[in-house]
């Protein structure tokens, strides 16, 4: 779910690797909408900055 958002995201995705953290809640907005709630958040920023690393 987390590669589809940000497959989704790409603008998005490059101004968070670029430092911008406000758009992080976005993407984890968009996560969390995909599994209806579902997702755990902290997972799901762990991943996302476990991907901005690599």
């Amino acid at each position: 779910m987390v590669d589809d958002v940000i497959a989704s995201n790409l603008e998005e995705w490059q101004r968070y690797c670029g430092g911008d953290e406000k758009v992080a809640q976005f993407l984890l907005g968009q996560v969390m909408r995909a599994s209806k709630g579902r997702a755990n958040g902290k997972l799901v920023a762990a991943a996302f900055a476990a991907r901005r690393k690599a």
